[in-house]
């Protein structure tokens, strides 16, 4: 016996009579048929060697005989042969006889009666309609039903073999059920519950079918739902007065209803009240609504009733009330005017309101509100408010929303129920997510178009355009729902590339504008921008970057982090989002970080971005605090600095106005007309300053050049007057070949880009030059440089020589500038610019633009140059050095006698005709290629 799809196994006595006998064959036979159905056949061979044979059109695969161990020769040892069947099925039922041919033993057979049970199905449960309510799942919830109500149940079983046992559980407790047998093979069972209650709620039906003993019984599970009607209703807050126009909270509790109760407000047994908040309580058995009840006038004597109803079970209604005792404010009403349909208004239509007031005393003030904002009078935008009466003309779309009138009186004030204005207006289109589409030549793209449109749906109409046709897209490749079209379109040559425009159209009209969308050709994404840190820790670090342009095709980013000191690729991260966070990192370590985007096109260009991860701080103790601060402190501290800082401002302010005089030992005074030309004299936004004469030698001397008895000179710059403080674009510096005297140079041509702001006092002594030199002999410019910080300067990186940005054919390296002296007058700086020539310095000096000749003896160790002299200047041996001098036009020669030296400070800028003939050939030859205002040309 077994149950079908199960395995059954059917034994035969393999045992011989004579010992040590031999099993020859095993033949299986099916009822009455002689012919066999499976086979064992070990002739002519081992038993261990047999060969297995079944009839595959009545077994197939699911038959085998086993031959157990120790059988092998058919001894007492061998009961267990069986032939196994797997899976059962219901014609498998049949008589089987198991033939067994021995060596020597006569034949012996052995039949079988093999019976098959067949389970019954999945019970079915029904309900006094006939009506299918549990069917083939393992459990199921029926109902609601409502308190009270009679229950029917139905339990039908099909099938089984023998004939199944029916029974009916609730709650795991057995109830008899009269079981009838509806049609062959069907047994049914009725289980009926007179009137349900509440604890009926969640009961647990379960109908058994089983036709055998041991077996597992089939089942189906239902579990009751109900509904109950409230057991009570409460108003929980009754005031003994209310004021018309006052906003009350007034409580009601409901409780004992399933599901929950609907909790309303009446005022006089036949106006329901809307501004209630129902919240229902954990467990769904107390309901409680809170009303903002707004008392009026008329409501004076009426009854507020709160009432609960489950709204599944009729007259199923609680009720509390509540009489009104009401002073009173306006109460005011509004509405659409009389011959308008609200559900007919169209964007440019007109329309009005009325409010009307019903107030004791007489209202004083009424106001309109759109959507809870104010609304003002406003004729040019069609706003029209007169007494009770609110006209918009031309409505927008904007204007749709709920309105309403607010009336104010000595008792205060009164507002109307809002009214909802609706307008039908044309479709227009939404923004878009994506207006630019990529697409490859016949691959298709999927165009979205979306509008806003009252009322809907509409109905959509598209075109291309390009700059040589204007063509329909095809029905059959647009897809539209409500206010959505999508159209498919896929460009088969270079023209097909250009514009897709989507109208649509409602009741309304048509849209004015269409959606407008770019079909262009797809190509590689452009690489993130702007990628930056936007969180580093000692193990963290996350990126963030702006997506470029994605190529018309969805783009994925792409992160490679290098370690920086090896090189090695140290992470390979992707993100549908240019946003990057690395994690587990080591603390103090720099990395490469290089950021790509990629679509179905190609790659972007790639952005690099070095950062590194943060150090672990040190931990320490730190040291007790030797002085305990307070507010007392705090204020000493505070007034000793204020002090402090006055004190440092008017040193400042002294050390600025404080005339900064260069009192040089030896030299020669200059000539008084070219002396008082240049003292004080302003020069465009500087000052040309000559020093202050010392002595009776500075008054007898007239030759314009200087020749100090010292290798070193200080130049002094005093700081520029306050109206001076003007940009200077300096550009086209051109120097003249070189002079006369003996191997001077010219300076080629340099352009001054930079822009310079006056700067406060400089000083620099003479740069030297390594005596091994060419002729050991220095040449030099000087001129005056802004400080280090301003534009157009720089150091080199090699040396510490400070040089201007000029091209030259020669580049000089110089030493470092000699210490300061500590003389109060060489407070100032002078900052001396190197300039290379086109010949090396030799005894003679060269000059500007080859207007003048230079000499000077080789004892001389330094050589400055002269700035656009007309005629030779010659310099004796006794004149350690020689300063560059201002343009004169007659001879001037030094003489060795010479005490007094007179340097000027020259800063260039705006040189104007009113200046001295010298100044004005200055200008000519040197200072006017070299200075232009931002907004005039060189002079």
């Amino acid at each position: 016996m077994a149950v079908v799809k199960e395995r059954a196994r059917l034994p035969c006595d393999v045992t011989s009579v004579v010992p040590e006998d031999r099993i020859v064959l095993i033949l299986w036979y099916r009822g009455t048929t002689g012919t066999p159905i499976y086979s064992f056949d070990a002739r002519g061979t081992t038993v261990e060697n047999g060969k297995h044979w079944k009839d595959e059109e009545v077994l197939k695969k699911r038959a085998y005989f086993h031959l157990l161990p120790g059988s092998t020769w058919g001894g007492p040892s061998a009961p267990g042969a069986h032939l196994e069947l797997f899976p059962v099925k219901d014609s498998d039922q049949e008589s089987y006889r198991c033939r067994v041919d021995y060596l020597l033993s006569p034949t012996k057979n052995t039949i079988v009666n093999f019976t098959v049970i067949i389970p019954p199905e999945k019970p079915q449960i029904y309900n006094a309609s006939n009506y299918l309510i549990v069917g083939k799942s393992d459990a199921s919830i029926i109902g609601p039903y409502n308190e009270g109500e009679q229950l029917d149940l139905i339990c039908k079983v099909t099938g089984g073999r023998p004939t199944p046992t029916v029974m009916w559980f609730v709650n795991e407790e057995a109830w008899q059920a009269p079981v009838t047998e509806e049609a062959p093979g069907v047994i049914s069972a009725a289980l009926t519950l007179p009137q349900l209650t509440r604890r009926h709620l969640h009961a647990v039906f379960e109908c058994r079918a089983f036709n055998f003993n041991g077996s597992m019984p089939a089942t189906a599970t239902a579990t009751l739902d109900m509904n109950f009607r409230p057991l009570n209703v409460t108003i929980l807050s009754t005031p003994d007065y209310l004021s018309a126009g006052t906003e009350y909270e007034l409580v009601c509790q409901s409780w004992g209803s399933r599901p929950s109760a609907i909790i309303s407000w009446w005022k006089g047994g036949t106006t329901a009240l809307k501004d209630a908040l129902m919240t229902t309580s954990p467990d769904s058995n107390v309901t409680t609504s809170i009303l903002k009840y707004r008392a009026e006038m008329t409501d004076s004597g009426k009854h507020l009733t709160c009432r609960a109803i489950n709204q599944h079970i009729s007259q199923s209604a609680r009720e509390d009330s509540l009489r009104l005792n009401v002073y009173y404010k306006p109460v005011v009403t509004l509405q659409m005017g009389n011959n308008l349909n609200p559900d007919n208004i169209k964007e440019g239509d007109d329309v009005y309101f009325e409010c009307h007031i019903n107030a004791n005393p007489v209202v004083r003030h009424v106001s309109w509100l759109h959507n809870g904002d104010p609304v003002e009078h406003r004729g040019s935008k069609g706003i029209l408010i007169q007494n009770q009466t609110l006209v918009l003309q031309r409505l927008s779309k904007d204007a749709a929303g709920l309105y309403t009138c607010k009336a104010t009186n000595s008792e205060g004030e009164g507002t109307s129920q809002p009214v909802a204005l609706s307008i039908k207006y044309k479709p227009y289109c939404r923004r878009h997510s994506k207006n630019v589409y990529g697409t490859a030549l016949h691959e298709p793209a999927s165009v979205t178009c979306e509008v806003e449109a009252s009322p809907g749906p509409v109905t959509f109409r598209w075109t291309f355009n390009n700059t040589s046709e204007h063509l329909p897209i095809p029905a059959s490749a647009v897809t539209s729902k409500e206010l959505v079209s999508v159209a498919s379109y896929a460009p088969k040559s270079h023209l097909d590339y250009g514009t897709l425009l989507c109208w649509a159209f409602n009741s309304v009209g048509e849209q004015a504008v269409p959606c407008a969308f770019a079909i262009i050709p797809a190509g590689h994404p452009d690489p993130p921008k702007n990628c930056s840190i936007a969180n580093q820790t000692t193990e963290t670090i996350e990126v963030e970057c702006v997506a470029g342009f994605d190529g018309g095709l969805p783009q994925t980013f792409y992160m490679e982090v290098y370690d920086s000191s090896t090189g090695a690729l140290h992470r390979n991260m992707s993100s549908r989002e240019p946003l990057f966070l690395l994690t587990a990192l080591r603390p103090g370590l720099a990395f490469l970080m290089v950021t790509y985007a990629a679509n179905a096109k190609g790659r972007s260009d790639k952005a690099e971005l070095e950062t590194f991860t943060l150090k672990v701080a040190e931990k320490r103790t730190g040291p007790p605090a030797l002085l305990e601060f307070t507010p007392f402190l705090g204020i000493v501290l505070g007034v000793v600095l204020v002090i402090f800082l006055v004190v440092i401002v008017i040193i400042v302010v002294f050390k600025f106005r404080k005339p900064q005089v260069s009192r040089p030992e030896e030299g020669e005074a200059v000539g008084e007309e070219f002396k008082s030309d240049l003292e004080n004299k302003p020069v465009g936004g500087v000052v040309l300053r000559a020093r202050p004469k010392e002595g009776p030698s500075e008054a007898e001397d007239k030759d314009p050049d200087i020749i100090p008895p010292h290798a070193e000179s200080i130049m002094t710059r005093p700081p520029p007057p306050a109206d001076l403080m003007t940009y200077t674009t300096y550009e086209d510096l051109e120097l003249g070949s070189g002079g006369g005297g003996g191997g001077g140079g010219g300076m080629s041509q340099s352009q001054f880009g930079a822009k310079f702001e006056p700067a406060p006092p400089v000083r620099a002594s003479p740069l030297q030059r390594n005596q091994a030199d060419a002729g050991g002999e220095l040449n030099y410019v000087e001129l005056s440089l802004p400080p280090e910080n301003l534009p157009g300067g720089g150091y080199s990186d090699e040396d510490p020589c400070m040089y201007p940005s000029l091209g030259h054919r020669r580049s000089l390296c110089l030493n470092p500038p000699p210490p300061a002296p500590e003389d109060a007058s060489d407070a100032a700086e002078n900052i001396y610019a190197t300039l290379g020539f086109r010949r090396g310095a030799g005894g003679g000096g060269g000059g500007l633009r080859g207007m003048a000749g230079f000499t000077h003896h080789a004892s001389n160790p330094n050589l400055y140059a002269t700035l656009n002299y007309r005629r030779g200047v010659t310099t004796t041996t006794l004149n350690p050095s020689l300063y560059a001098t201002l343009p004169h036009r007659r001879d001037v020669a030094g003489t060795a006698a010479s005490s007094t030296s007179f340097a000027s400070s020259i800063s260039v800028n705006n040189i104007n005709n009113t200046s001295p003939p010298g100044f004005r050939d200055l200008r000519r030859s040197f200072v006017g290629p070299l200075i232009r205002r931002p907004s005039e040309s060189a002079v």
